[in-house]
C-alpha cells in the first residue's frame, strides 16, 4: 500500500483551482480481503495513472487525494495503527461552501 507523508497532504480547501471534483465512495463490506485487495490495487495504480495525465497536460497542475472514512480505516486496516488525526468526519459550513458529512467510505479530491 503506498504511504503518504502527512507533511505533504493536500489542502482541500487551500488554491482550490478552476476545476475540481469530490467523489465519495462507499465500500459494500461483503468480503474483506477482496476490499483491501482492490484499495491497494487502485493505490498502486492511481500514481501511474496521474503521471500519466500530468505528462499530457503539464499545465493542468492536477493534483488527486485520497482519503479513508474512520470506519473504512477500521475495516480496511484493521491491524495497523490509526493515524491520530483520524476521526469520523462531521461536516463544514462557510459562507460561501459547505462540504456535508457522507456515509461515504473512499474520498477522492481531484483539482
Amino acid at each position: 500500500m503506498t504511504t503518504v507523508d502527512p507533511s505533504q497532504a493536500q489542502d482541500v480547501w487551500k488554491d482550490v483551482g478552476k476545476n475540481v471534483e469530490f467523489v465519495s465512495l462507499a465500500l459494500t463490506r461483503a468480503d474483506q480481503a477482496t476490499a483491501q485487495a482492490a484499495v491497494q490495487e487502485f493505490a498502486d495504480r492511481s500514481q501511474a495513472i496521474i503521471r500519466s495525465m500530468r505528462i499530457r497536460e503539464p499545465e493542468a497542475d492536477l493534483r488527486v487525494a485520497i482519503g479513508f472514512s474512520n470506519s473504512a480505516w477500521d475495516y480496511l486496516f484493521p491491524n495497523a495503527a490509526k493515524p491520530k488525526e483520524l476521526e469520523t468526519f462531521a461536516g463544514v459550513s462557510g459562507p460561501e461552501y459547505s462540504m456535508p458529512s457522507t456515509p461515504g467510505d473512499l474520498f477522492l479530491h481531484i483539482r
